[in-house]
């Protein structure tokens, strides 16, 4: 009799404890969410795509430059976007690591670090864009490249 006690409890209450646990997760990814698209409004995913636009287009010829901007303008869906983004956010990230994103990205100094990134790209990647290349060189013909050091 015992033992069917203790099955029937068991069965009983088992759901209820699931519940409280989905009940749970439920409002940890709802916080994640709502971090996620504060992340959004601090970076918005737009200006990411702009930022790699800028860096392919450089390899584009200066008279398609213009056509070829356009053409990823006219494909990229921000709204959608957006969305992707942001649910993979909050399912990548926990809360704790979001709310310190959300700090860090916030602040004034990574904002001034945004802006300055790109002056320190456009330095740095040509230097090790002509060390690809000359390792490159000496791979396709097994002379010694003028190396840039």
């Amino acid at each position: 009799m015992m033992r069917f006690l203790w099955a029937f409890a068991l069965v009983a209450f088992l759901p209820l404890a699931a519940m409280a646990q989905d009940e749970a997760v439920s409002a940890d990814m709802q916080k994640r969410l709502e971090l996620a698209r504060q992340m959004h409004i601090i970076k918005p995913v737009y200006q990411q795509v702009e930022a790699v636009v800028t860096q392919i287009v450089r390899n584009v010829p200066p008279e398609k430059q213009e056509e070829f901007v356009n053409a990823i303008n006219q494909s990229v869906d921000n709204e959608k976007l957006e969305k992707i983004s942001v649910e993979a956010m909050a399912e990548t990230f926990t809360a704790a690591e979001l709310e310190k994103m959300v700090a860090y990205f916030g602040s004034d100094e990574a904002k001034s670090i945004t802006e300055k990134l790109p002056v320190y790209q456009a330095i740095v990647e040509p230097e090790i864009q002509k060390m690809m290349d000359a390792a490159l060189m000496k791979l396709r013909t097994g002379a010694p490249a003028d190396e840039a050091k």
